[in-house]
């Protein structure tokens, strides 16, 4: 079984927690920019509101941790978690051969 951060809608992923985390930092820029439109519906989770919240104003004074990038991150659906299985290659089967 696999797992990890799927990014942009599918474009790339990451297994990892310190992957992940600096790929939050270098596109802090991307995750913060228009967070004030936000409301709670708009959000992943919205009992998270006043979490999320906290988050921002750590990020208006640049005090923000890579949790609360990776919090924003997940809520605004900038990423998101999965898991999936590969399939084994012996239950693969290839088409056969019109030669």
């Amino acid at each position: 079984m696999f797992d990890g951060w799927v990014w942009y809608e599918g474009s790339f992923y990451t297994a990892t927690l310190a992957t992940t985390l600096n790929e939050l930092r270098s596109d802090r820029t991307l995750i913060v920019k228009g967070l004030d439109r936000y409301k709670p519906e708009h959000l992943n989770m919205p009992e998270e509101w006043d979490v999320f919240q906290l988050c921002i104003q750590r990020v208006a004074k640049d005090q923000e941790t890579d949790l609360d990038l990776l919090h924003i991150a997940y809520q605004i659906d900038f990423l998101y978690w999965t898991e999936w299985h590969d399939e084994p290659k012996e239950d693969w089967h290839e088409p056969p051969n019109p030669k």
